[in-house]
């Protein structure tokens, strides 16, 4: 199954991901699946942005 885009899964809430994931969600071919936490509030708070 060859696809074009490019799906990433980010690891961690840090900081640096507002500068990083905006771009990557405007991007075309390019889409976030999922972002990992060790705290499942922290990651839904940071999918949510």
């Amino acid at each position: 199954m060859a696809t074009d885009e490019i799906v990433w899964g980010i690891l961690g809430t840090a900081k640096i991901n507002d500068k990083v994931v905006m771009p990557m969600h405007s991007a075309p071919k390019c889409r976030v699946k999922g972002i990992a936490s060790r705290s499942q509030e922290k990651a839904r708070e940071a999918a949510a942005k």
